[in-house]
């Protein structure tokens, strides 16, 4: 699984190249939650506040691009578990 955090200021375009997974999200905020799957060649905007969890169902390759340049003195990552 990949994530299990969230971002207080970066967003995160998550786009699979090939395979397929399953994303769970929670607001950390809100406790609004949602679940869907993406396939090959679908993506997804994860929002700031917004923990996510990727589980990938078979081999994949993706690319995920943020709007923020990682800095290590400030990851902007913050651990929050989509499920209990």
């Amino acid at each position: 699984v990949l994530g299990n955090h969230y971002h207080k200021e970066t967003q995160v375009f998550f786009f699979l190249i090939s395979g397929s997974a399953w994303i769970k999200t929670v607001h950390v905020d809100t406790s609004t939650r949602d679940e869907f799957r993406l396939e090959a060649q679908q993506g997804v905007i994860l929002n700031t506040h917004e923990s996510h969890a990727i589980r990938f169902e078979r081999d994949s390759s993706f690319i995920m691009l943020k709007s923020l340049r990682y800095d290590p003195a400030n990851p902007d990552t913050y651990h929050f578990p989509v499920e209990k």
